[in-house]
């Protein structure tokens, strides 16, 4: 039977293994997923091509849900996409970007003050009028109801019952 070999000893003194470096405080914002990267069989025209709520979508979907709004903002940026965020609720009628595109408009209103709604969706040519506060609560209510035929006596009872109501009735 042959020996076994005898294994060799070092002298060497044995180092601890370099200690692991830090992350980057900084590091470079995901690259959001394309329809080329996700599925690179598929030209871009194919991946245009696809219906909007089929397994590209999905696929996509699933790839940006894992990068922030301001990581995939930046790629997005980055590759030469015009890309803004979307304001959530609470930044709405604050949001610059519906401001500066004339998308909310701030009318003044006697009851509460200045209030933002939402712009008219389409401009028509050069005459885009001011914006019109939306009518209180029964502004309306006498005036309809006497072109519908009822006569002031009816229309006082049906106030006084509280079925309709005008402003200086409505509760604040």
């Amino acid at each position: 039977q042959p020996t076994p070999p005898i294994p060799r000893v070092s002298n060497a003194r044995k180092t601890a293994p370099p200690p692991p470096r830090p992350a980057d405080p900084n590091p470079p914002p995901p690259q959001p997923p394309t329809p080329t990267t996700v599925l690179p069989s598929l030209t871009p025209d194919q991946a245009l091509a696809e219906p909007s709520n089929g397994p590209l979508a999905r696929i996509l979907e699933a790839a940006f849900a894992s990068l922030t709004r301001d990581h995939a903002l930046a790629a997005l940026r980055a590759a030469g996409v015009p890309a803004v965020p979307c304001p959530n609720r609470s930044q709405i009628f604050t949001a610059e970007t519906a401001l500066a595109n004339r998308a909310l408009a701030v009318v003044q209103t006697a009851r509460y003050g200045p209030v933002a709604h939402s712009a008219r969706f389409a401009r028509f040519g050069a005459h885009d009028p001011d914006p019109l506060p939306a009518p209180e609560l029964g502004q309306h209510s006498r005036q309809s109801l006497l072109r519908a035929g009822l006569t002031d006596q009816e229309i006082n009872a049906l106030l006084t019952a509280g079925v309709t109501s005008q402003p200086e009735t409505h509760p604040s």
